[in-house]
């Protein structure tokens, strides 16, 4: 590792490496927050560093932006809030809703998956999506938006 790099980002190569895995196992929202706050990082080390090259600011500011938003989600599951402005506390929390819904979704569609015969059965028999919804809810305490059930249905079918 460069010199230059190893100041700018102050880790060693294996948290790098550890940051980048975390990385690859977030959902893609939660990647394209990091890659938004990269582009910022980015910028600032450009006008710090002149004399590096885009390709490596570009990498440092990477491994900074995982960082940030790995020790926010820390914070996060620590629920220390501790000398936090309220400012700070609302972007973990959108942070944190935007990972719960990632995950939120995800679960979902594999619940209806599990009814899906008897999604077919009811479409069979004429009731429609919405209906359909509101029985998974009713008697089996799943929600579901009808346009996912839908969805699911077009692609089986």
């Amino acid at each position: 590792m460069q010199p230059m790099i190893s100041e700018i980002i102050q880790v060693d190569e294996m948290t790098q490496n550890q940051l980048l895995k975390y990385f690859t196992k977030k959902p893609l929202s939660e990647k394209i927050g990091v890659l938004e706050i990269h582009k910022k990082i980015f910028h600032i080390n450009r006008q710090k560093y002149k004399e590096s090259s885009n390709a490596e600011l570009s990498f440092c500011a990477l491994i900074q932006a995982i960082n940030i938003v790995k020790g926010n989600e820390e914070m996060l599951r620590k629920k220390s809030f501790g000398g936090l402005s309220l400012e700070e506390i609302e972007k973990l929390s959108k942070q944190q809703l935007k990972s719960f819904k990632a995950k939120r979704k995800k679960h979902t569609r594999e619940q209806v998956v599990k009814y899906l015969p008897l999604v077919l059965g009811l479409r069979n028999e004429g009731i429609s999506f919405r209906e359909i919804s509101r029985f998974l809810y009713e008697k089996y305490n799943l929600k579901a938006s009808y346009s996912l059930i839908f969805k699911i249905y077009k692609e089986i079918k």
